[in-house]
Order: structure tokens, then C-alpha cells, then sequence
């Protein structure tokens, strides 16, 4: 009996141990394909990050190239800018001359007028209606008779 027990003990040992071998087996089937498949997801991840890393370098070199023509076009309107406010300058200086030469011919008019009136006025040895030019100096090119009809 004693015998017996000892053998059903042994059977149940037996078909226990056989039942954690085949355990073990599919434990060792299944970690192999865990580790297979971890090895392949270590892969994907490495080829990723070598895509993120020439996409940074990728982007990298498309802000620098983006950053050097925003700075040629800063720089070419600096340029134009420059180019107007000379051309504004020289049109402000010309200005300024003429400005300054209609006051001149506005004065000289005003003292050819005056002249001309005096001389009008103190009646001209040529007549009521001509006027001796010479008298009034080298603003009209002097010497010059200036006549009505007769």
C-alpha cells in the first residue's frame, strides 16, 4: 500500500514535472518570440530615429536656407529704401533751388514792375507807351528799347 501511494505520488510527480516541461517549453517558445519581436521593435525604433534625426537635418537646413533669403530680401529692401530716401534728397534739393530761384524771379519781377511803373509814371521820352529799357538796368539785358506800335 505503502508501495502503491509511493507510486501514485510518483505518477502525479511525473505527469506534474512533464506538464512544467511542456510549460517550460512553450515559456521558452514564447519568450524566444518575445525577444524576436522585441529585437525587431528595437530595430524599427533605430531606423526611426534615424529618419527624425535626417528630417531635423532636413529642417534644419530648410530654416537656415529660409533665414539667408528673408535676410536677402531685408537686405535688398534696406537697399531700396536707401536707393528712395537719395533719390527723395535730391528731389528735396532741387526743389529748394527752384523754390529758391522762383523767389529770386518773383523779387526781380516785383522790382521790374516797380521800375517799370516808375518809369510810366515819369512819362518816357519816347511816349506814353514806350518804355526805355536801359534805364532799368542789367535784369532785362539793359540797352534793349522796348515800343509800342506806332
Amino acid at each position: 500500500s505503502d508501495l502503491k501511494k509511493l507510486r501514485r505520488a510518483l505518477d502525479l510527480a511525473k505527469s506534474k514535472l512533464t506538464t512544467l516541461l511542456c510549460d517550460r517549453e512553450e515559456l521558452k517558445d514564447g519568450l524566444g518570440a518575445a525577444m524576436a519581436d522585441t529585437a525587431s521593435q528595437v530595430a524599427r525604433v533605430r531606423v526611426l530615429e534615424r529618419q527624425v534625426s535626417e528630417l531635423k537635418r532636413e529642417l534644419a537646413r530648410d530654416l537656415g536656407r529660409a533665414a539667408e533669403a528673408q535676410q536677402g530680401r531685408a537686405e535688398f529692401a534696406h537697399s531700396m529704401l536707401h536707393e528712395r530716401e537719395k533719390e527723395i534728397a535730391a528731389l528735396q534739393a532741387t526743389l529748394a533751388l527752384r523754390t529758391g530761384t522762383i523767389r529770386e524771379l518773383t523779387e526781380a519781377t516785383q522790382q521790374l514792375t516797380g521800375r517799370l511803373s516808375h518809369a510810366r509814371s515819369n512819362g518816357s521820352p519816347f511816349g506814353p507807351n514806350v518804355v526805355d529799357t536801359s534805364r532799368l538796368g542789367d535784369d532785362m539785358g539793359g540797352g534793349a528799347l522796348s515800343r509800342a506800335s506806332p
